[in-house]
């Protein structure tokens, strides 16, 4: 399975240059907005009364234009083979905006895609933003940046980021899922992909590829390879974090034989400092 850069990098070489989710064990909280078409469509709660979103990202970002609605800041992270491949200057937008209850209180979830600010046109098929995720907590009459990572990873398609949520990932934790996915010369490539606030910082806790269709000689011109993956949240023995259930079906290529044959099989994830370890079985 290629890494997400390298497969962005795939994609530029030939192209020249990224509702509520369905419901589960630890259920969706909700989807505020987005800046890639959700699948279903639905309303959405309104943030905290006194929230600012102008004065949130001012605070992520040291400024906020309220006419283009944008931030900017210096990307000092480097991500090879993509349009963010050395520093530069790039314009930030906010495409979720979500209150939340989280360890007792509530919070707002944001989340933030960021676009080469020389860039003219940024619109092509392998034109992935990259993105930003931060937590806001109530201290006192204030509200205040409680965790942030404003260059998580290259995430998206067409100059947009990919479709995100708040979940619930425990009985009083909310996280930030989101699901990225390409279609490249008849491959399609899925995943999900779970953040969680750590110790001040926005952490990737999971990350899972939950897609993968590629043609294959069947000799009726149908696709065999052919992999999905379901995930869902589980109670354990964690008091915080449920665990993660993966469940995967269909076809996949055997490494002994190179024939394409059918799985069924389902691993178990815990959370321990930070991120989601396989239980082993």
């Amino acid at each position: 399975m290629l890494s997400r850069t390298a497969f962005i990098a795939a994609i530029v070489m030939l192209c020249g240059v990224a509702a509520l989710p369905r419901e589960r064990g630890g259920a969706a909280i909700f989807l505020q907005s987005t800046g890639a078409p959700a699948a279903k469509a639905a309303p959405s709660p309104s943030l905290p009364a006194d929230f600012s979103l102008p004065e949130a990202m001012k605070a992520l970002y040291g400024n906020y234009d309220p006419a283009k609605k944008t931030s900017t800041f210096r990307l000092t992270k480097k991500f090879p083979h993509t349009f963010f491949d050395k520093p530069g200057k790039v314009e930030v937008h906010e495409f979720l905006a979500a209150g939340a209850m989280d360890s007792g209180a509530l919070k707002v979830f944001v989340l933030t895609y960021a676009v080469p600010a020389a860039a003219p046109e940024f619109s092509c098929h392998a034109c992935a933003p990259v993105i930003g995720a931060a937590i806001f907590a109530k201290k006192g009459d204030a509200w205040a940046v409680e965790s942030a990572e404003k260059a998580y990873d290259v995430l998206g398609n067409w100059g947009g980021p990919p479709q995100a949520s708040v979940v619930r990932a425990g009985p009083d934790r909310g996280a930030f899922e989101l699901t990225p996915g390409n279609t490249n010369q008849g491959e399609t490539e899925a995943s999900t992909v779970i953040l969680v606030p750590w110790k001040g910082e926005i952490r990737e806790a999971f990350s899972v590829e939950t897609e993968s269709t590629e043609p294959s000689d069947c000799g009726d011109g149908n696709q065999c390879a052919d992999k999905t993956g379901e995930v869902s949240f589980a109670r354990g023995a964690n008091p915080d974090y449920d665990d993660l259930v993966l469940t995967i079906s269909g076809t996949e290529t055997s490494a002994k034989t190179g024939k394409d044959v059918k799985v069924q099989r389902v691993q178990k994830w815990k959370f321990s400092d930070g991120k989601y370890v396989r239980v082993a079985r």
